[in-house]
């Protein structure tokens, strides 16, 4: 039995269908997957890490097409967008309003006691969500307790200026957006106390990665890009690859004036990863 090491430093067995699985998602067809899936388990040892395990299929995957691998390590390029410049949270108001919402990003709210800067106001079907976005930069930290306690006290206070008609809008509910994982007490006290909660592998069948894949709201960071054509793209405020692949080169280059050449170069890499 081959155990392999977690970034957290814990050990569970080597699952070949997990390799098969995000393979996948990457968008391989089933037959390279599954010869990716059995060339890792002919590769691994006893005590491998993760990093290792994702270092041998990034290579397998960039063997097939580039862009696979490029999928493969969305979670990582979710991490890297700018905290400086509030990425993750206009990042979450683009995959809230590809998924069907009227979604406002950085509103002040009104509670019973403070001012409240909410980072997006999401609506859909006559329910309005107050959208609290947690950006971790290390992508194995776990979203723990504190934060759900401080979200909870948000919608609280929010919901109290409503009664007491301070608060001249009714909201339904407070949703907690983070792009690593929730902690077990973090779940427990949201679940508790109805918190909506999305996060990268919660809850099932609705969580981030379901909501970027399904809609291919894939990150700029996802592409690799150089310091300074990241910058460029960050300073035209553009931030989904979807984007790059669907402007034509003539208006990415009026946004950005980065060089024609390069340009079409990143845009052939944007379309490899959106199409299917």
């Amino acid at each position: 039995m081959v155990y392999v090491i977690k970034a957290n430093q814990e050990r569970e067995i080597f699952n070949k269908q997990k390799v098969y699985r995000t393979c996948i998602r990457s968008g391989v067809p089933k037959n390279i997957a599954e010869n990716i899936a059995n060339e890792v388990e002919s590769k691994v040892y006893d005590g491998i890490t993760t990093k290792e395990i994702l270092h041998i299929v990034l290579k397998k995957l960039d063997n097939y097409e580039k862009h696979h691998s490029l999928r493969y390590d969305l979670k990582k390029a979710i991490s890297d967008l700018n905290p400086e410049n509030h990425e993750f949270e206009k990042y979450v108001q683009n995959i809230l309003i590809a998924n069907g919402y009227n979604a406002r990003w950085n509103v002040i709210v009104q509670g019973e006691v403070i001012e409240h800067q909410i980072d997006v106001i999401a609506e859909k079907d006559g329910h309005k969500y107050l959208v609290e976005c947690k950006h971790h930069v290390n992508p194995h930290r776990f979203c723990g307790l504190d934060v759900a306690l401080q979200t909870w006290a948000v919608i609280d206070d929010i919901r109290r200026g409503y009664e007491k008609g301070i608060t001249k809008e009714k909201y339904d509910n407070m949703w907690l957006i983070i792009n690593t994982k929730f902690s077990e007490h973090a779940i427990k006290y949201g679940t508790a106390k109805k918190l909506k909660m999305t996060g990268w592998n919660y809850p099932k069948g609705e969580d981030l990665r379901d909501y970027i894949e399904t809609k291919g709201m894939y990150p700029i960071t996802l592409l690799g890009l150089d310091r300074d054509s990241r910058q460029k793209f960050s300073d035209a405020d553009i931030l989904l690859v979807r984007e790059i692949a669907e402007t034509p080169l003539d208006v990415l280059y009026e946004k950005t004036h980065i060089r024609r050449r390069r340009l079409q170069q990143i845009i052939n890499l944007a379309k490899g990863i959106i199409e299917k």
